[in-house]
């Protein structure tokens, strides 16, 4: 009982290295290669959050049964973490590629719906692997895990639901992630920004942050500006210009979310507040943001200080960030909602997503994502799926915005669907604020004390 774990029956984390290490030594002697792999279910917690530990402990079960289905008897399923698994597959030839057809077997076997008798419900999850070739007996069992774990890592954040195997150069990955973990940290917590001697010598080494701004357009015919998104850019002084996907992971891991959300904010709020009234702001706000106690009050105190009137901003969440939502991130979403500050759903449809928080989270505004509009023209079940949003959409009396609009013909379709707004380059492109004002008309951007009115809101919104 001690060697297996007792909800799968499967060798636990303590029997594993046991079975690694005999592999090893069997290894040597027949000039035979084995293969370990660390596979991580993909949205698991949010099945094990939504529908409880019961559900979650059948899904467990269910998919180690799949995955033992797949393997031979001399192999090892070992169960070493909530919801990790590792793999031995052993006695294999030098030049047998078998173990690949396994993995991916795997990744396509978790991929397929589960029917939890627990729930009475269907779901879906799916897996990342991370693989490493042992053919080097003289390796650590420690050192043939650290390149397990490096290939699963960047399994999990090149999109998830695939196979990597280790190589020298993920290393140097790691290396360059834990460099930008080093210098984001010292530009969110070290002032890198401050002016004087000290703040100019630290900005020279990690670079700064500036947010840029997308046109969000009325699907009316019209086109005229409706708001624009905030989206942030970090400047980097050896890496260049770097998009949020590059540094918003590192700042989730690291707690740093909260630091960076709050300047993005700020820094937006600021920009914003001169614009013309009937301009909104779009700023993406993170689980960690909404879970943080003063998340409402800061988000309240900035307003105040930067003169945004709460009407005009939107606050967007992703389906994920819902399942991280406990009750008190609900009540601080309603104690924003109750100020006239709007949420919206972004990339709705594409992650694991229940219709019920449209209404359980007093959702404004869904935002279809771009994978859905891409299909518009290409495939039939593009339209289909579209309409049907734009439809439930307009029953639930939510507001709608599509997202990466970029053809006309999209565009059309968007427009006599009912679509409310549309975003993608074919209308405007994520621009610095001197630019974005400019791009509009709006000539003398310095002055933010102003609120421009008659002529100067006419020139805001006329599409360019």
């Amino acid at each position: 009982m001690s060697a297996h774990d007792v909800l799968t029956g499967l060798p636990n984390r303590a029997l594993f290295p046991h079975r690694l290490e005999q592999s090893l030594l069997d290894l040597a002697p027949r000039r035979k290669r084995a293969v370990v792999a660390l596979i991580d279910l993909d949205r698991f917690k949010e099945v094990n959050d939504t529908y409880g530990h019961a559900a979650g402990d059948e899904l467990l079960r269910s998919a180690a049964g799949r995955m033992n289905a797949l393997i031979k008897p001399v192999d090892t399923l070992a169960r070493v973490g909530g919801d990790e698994f590792a793999l031995i597959l052993a006695d294999l030839d030098r030049e047998d590629d078998v173990y690949l057809r396994i993995c991916n077997s795997i990744i396509e076997g978790l991929s397929k719906p589960f029917q939890l008798d627990t729930i009475d419900a269907t779901i879906r999850i799916g897996c990342s692997i991370g693989v490493a070739l042992v053919e080097d007996t003289t390796y650590t069992i420690k050192e043939i895990m650290r390149r397990a774990d490096v290939a699963l890592y960047e399994a999990k954040i090149s999109g998830r639901g695939r196979l990597v195997e280790y190589d020298s150069s993920l290393d140097h990955r790691v290396e360059a992630r834990e460099n930008l973990k080093s210098d984001l940290r010292l530009l969110l917590e070290g002032g890198a920004e401050d002016t004087g001697e000290n703040g100019y010598s630290l900005a020279a080494k990690t670079g700064r942050l500036e947010v840029y701004y997308q046109g969000v357009h009325r699907a009316d015919g019209s086109g005229l500006l409706s708001g624009a998104e905030a989206l942030v850019r970090w400047h980097h002084p050896t890496l260049g210009l770097l998009s949020p996907d590059k540094f918003i992971p590192i700042a989730e891991e690291t707690g740093l979310i909260l630091r960076l959300g709050e300047r993005v904010l700020r820094n937006a709020a600021q920009d914003a507040a001169s614009w013309p009234v009937e301009l909104s702001l779009a700023v993406n706000v993170s689980p960690s943001q909404i879970r943080h106690r003063g998340f409402g009050s800061h988000v309240m105190s900035i307003l105040s200080e930067t003169g945004l009137p709460p009407s005009r901003l939107e606050l967007e969440l992703t389906e994920a960030a819902l399942f991280d939502i406990d009750e008190e991130g609900q009540a601080t979403l309603g104690l924003l909602r109750s100020h006239g500050i709007r949420i919206a759903l972004d990339d709705f449809g594409t992650g694991f997503s229940s219709l019920s928080h449209l209404i359980q989270f007093n959702i404004d505004r869904i935002k279809i994502d771009r994978s859905f509009v891409n299909l518009l023209g290409t495939k039939a079940e593009g339209a289909a799926i579209v309409s049907a949003i734009l439809e439930l959409s307009r029953t639930l009396g939510k507001a709608t915005t599509a997202e990466g609009v970029e053809t006309q013909g999209q565009r059309d379709f968007l427009v006599a669907a009912g679509c409310s707004d549309l975003q993608g380059y074919l209308l405007s492109r994520p621009l610095p604020l001197s630019d974005f004002l400019e791009k509009l008309g709006f000539q003398d951007a310095p002055d933010r004390a102003t609120n421009a009115a008659g002529d100067r809101t006419a020139r805001f919104c006329q599409v360019v």
